[in-house]
């Protein structure tokens, strides 16, 4: 079940990242909208969107487990996973970047904007590093966290127990933080302290519960993986209707999160879901609509704050800002990052190539 012929068949995980790409986008629409034109988008419905990184995190956490958990104590795999976990992240941080830094550069932005070109914030943006302040391109903050995760787990590959330690000691020390300090501003040197890291060992410890699956005969019942899907998607939905600075919101997305994939991927592998395909076009290009849609948001607000008067500032308008950047990020998947993807792979052994998921 851990294979990665059958992981590329999982389309409930490409639907459950389009899913999380689009939340974060209509979150982000919302804010800019509001920042630049005073009218709050969408009413305020998606002032939790941001909770869509929940569910990316488990994802990740999920996925790794679940394609690379047969590399565990094999470090000669460590090769295959370094490549494709670089190559699935770093080219497209790298576009966005320096496209970033060239507005920033002629003066978009302002001064506010051009303070991130220090050498360190621009080497910290590039290489996905810890940094005071936003990096270059905002939403990658994110994939900071990502790079240490699958850091650590690199360890567990080359030596599992060693691995295992060190994972379990970040965990503890992430949980622990939550715990006692939940309102401490942690600053860089605790920056890979922020509870949303418990997400990377949730989503583990989801792939386990697949791994195991076939060794637990309830969960080969369907109305055992219909409740399970039932009670995360409830969890995920309170959650996000929670007033967004509540500590234990992140919580519920977090724990409906892995409910929603366990089940979903039990329904798929038992036939009893179909993915529609749009669903699946959505997931395959998440990641690149994850990194462009800010960008492409920020600029579509300013061609409507000068146009404003020939157009009314509604939901509408709205809804269309966030439509053309999903379609810009599909864009910048088809036509920049899968090609420069398939060029990278031709360059490794055929016996190296993976999918980087």
């Amino acid at each position: 079940m851990n294979s990665r012929s059958q992981i590329k068949k999982l389309e409930c995980l490409e639907m459950l990242r389009g899913i999380a790409a689009i939340l974060v986008v209509l979150f982000h629409t919302q804010v800019i909208f509001a920042l630049r034109t005073g009218t709050e988008a969408f009413a305020g419905l998606f002032k939790s969107g941001f909770r869509g990184v929940d569910l990316f995190f488990v994802l990740s956490g999920f996925i790794i487990g679940h394609v690379h958990g047969s590399d565990l104590g094999r470090p000669k795999r460590l090769r295959n996973y370094v490549f494709n976990r670089a190559a699935r992240i770093y080219p497209a941080v790298w576009i966005m970047t320096t496209f970033a830094g060239f507005l920033y550069a002629a003066g978009f932005g302002g001064a506010e904007k051009a303070g991130k070109l220090g050498l360190w914030n621009v080497v910290a943006s590039a290489f996905l590093l810890p940094q005071i302040g936003d990096p270059l391109v905002n939403v990658t903050w994110t994939l900071k966290y990502e790079v240490f995760f699958y850091v650590i787990f690199s360890v567990l590959i080359i030596r599992p127990r060693l691995g295992i330690f060190i994972f379990s000691v970040w965990q503890l020390s992430v949980l622990s933080v939550a715990i006692f300090f939940p309102d401490k501003a942690l600053g860089i040197e605790g920056f890979y302290l922020r509870a949303l890291c418990l997400a990377f060992g949730l989503g583990l410890l989801c792939a386990l519960i697949i791994w195991k699956s076939d060794v637990v005969p309830l969960t080969r019942y369907a109305i055992v993986q219909w409740l399970v899907l039932i009670l995360g998607v409830s969890a995920f939905v309170s959650g996000f209707i929670m007033d967004n600075h509540a500590s234990f919101s992140g919580v519920f997305c977090a724990i409906g999160s892995g409910a929603i994939i366990v089940a979903l991927v039990l329904l798929e592998q038992s036939n009893r879901i179909s993915i529609p395909r749009i669903f699946v076009l959505l997931g395959g290009a998440s990641y690149a609509i994850y990194l462009v849609h800010f960008s492409a948001v920020t600029l579509l607000s300013i061609l409507v704050t000068r146009i404003t008067r020939m157009i009314p500032l509604n939901n509408v308008v709205f809804a269309s800002a966030a439509i053309i950047a999903v379609i810009i990020g599909v864009a910048f998947d088809r036509v920049v990052d899968q090609p420069i993807q398939r060029v990278l792979r031709l360059r490794m052994k055929p016996s190296l190539v993976g999918k980087a998921s």
